[in-house]
């Protein structure tokens, strides 16, 4: 089944609006509020005949979708649609960041981003040849867990001191150990196969007290789509990065010595939980001298990631600039104090 909210008022398409954090109505400036209790949003309106050809409600036209996305664009009439039979059951999200940067706020601070490029090529970083921008929903799971560490270790205290002529080195060595029980909330891992993990984890952090209880209106004038990783196949690298963290903050409970060496942890894992989560990306799309460039945005900081092109000439012109200052800082050293640098 496919969905689209209709205006009240004029017909003209509702879309979500990020500034307005309501669907809004681009025609008649029509506005209304995400209802966190819609109850037409049910599992068991879509999921007794799943479609396997989907046509717009506006138009008419058969969809061309691919098999994860839960909402498009129509590619005739322009119309945003929800794939509602799509998010249904295990495939229904828990929770979502809605978009709080527009089309154009996105496209107005990635041009910024693009010109405080120190090393990008001029021609680069005149931002005027973007070749597509798009708003996605990305699958999340977002993980919650209570973790008790254990560390113990050795550490030192070295005390230096002079008697007369002769200048003494005492260490003293310390048995140390830390049982902390520790509770990490909102822990996000990208469940999308054909996005890079890394990548996708520069884009944080995202404000998760911004987080709202999933509404399909929300989806309405941007795409989304499902997720491909399961819980349990991520769970095993969220575990490993609140491992981390978990140590890191019982080493750091470990003061007041000259070294400190932990040669005994132990993590146990209580009270994991995870939900479904679709978290908002910009994807910009740059063409420049023959290759295409991609680069993302958080739909909610305005946080850039991507590599742009290298200008050759300016980093060498760094370089050689480091130098000159290097060497004039150099002279004047030898001038003052007649040491060679």
């Amino acid at each position: 089944m496919v969905i689209n909210y209709a205006c009240p008022n004029c017909g003209a398409d509702l879309e979500y609006s990020p500034e307005l954090a309501k669907i809004h109505c681009g025609h008649c400036d029509y506005n209304e509020e995400v209802k966190e209790d819609d109850t037409s949003y049910r599992d068991d309106l879509y999921q007794d005949n799943p479609a396997k050809e989907y046509q717009c409600v506006r138009c008419g036209s058969v969809l061309m979708t691919e098999e994860k996305l839960t909402s498009v664009r129509c590619e005739y009439c322009g119309a945003p649609l929800i794939i509602a039979d799509r998010l249904i059951g295990d495939m229904r999200p828990q929770k979502i960041i809605p978009f709080k940067i527009s089309h154009q706020k996105a496209e107005e601070a990635f041009k910024k981003w693009c010109r405080n490029g120190r090393f990008t090529p001029k021609g680069f970083m005149s931002a005027n040849s973007i070749k597509n921008i798009k708003g996605l929903y990305v699958p999340y799971w977002l993980f919650n867990m209570n973790t008790n560490v254990k560390v113990d270790g050795v550490a030192t205290r070295v005390h230096i001191y002079r008697r007369g002529d002769t200048e003494y080195t005492e260490t003293s060595f310390f048995n140390v150990s830390r049982d902390i029980d520790l509770g990490y909330a909102n822990i996000p891992y990208d469940a999308s196969k054909h996005l890079d993990d890394h990548l996708m984890a520069t884009l944080e952090p995202y404000e998760f007290g911004a987080v709202k209880t999933f509404n399909m209106p929300y989806l309405s004038g941007y795409l989304s789509e499902q997720y491909d990783v399961a819980e349990n196949e991520v769970e095993p690298a969220v575990k490993s990065k609140v491992g981390q963290y978990a140590v890191e903050y019982a080493r750091g409970t470990v003061s007041g010595y000259s070294t400190v060496n932990l040669n005994r942890q132990k993590i146990d894992y209580q009270e994991i939980d995870s939900a479904y989560t679709l978290l908002p990306v910009w994807f910009f799309g740059y063409h420049y001298q023959g290759s295409e460039y991609q680069f993302m945005m958080n739909g909610q900081t305005g946080k850039v990631v991507g590599k742009p092109p290298i200008s050759k000439g300016k980093v060498t012109g760094w370089i050689g600039a480091v130098s000159g200052v290097l060497f004039a800082v150099s002279v004047l050293i030898l001038m003052i104090t007649g040491v060679p640098v």
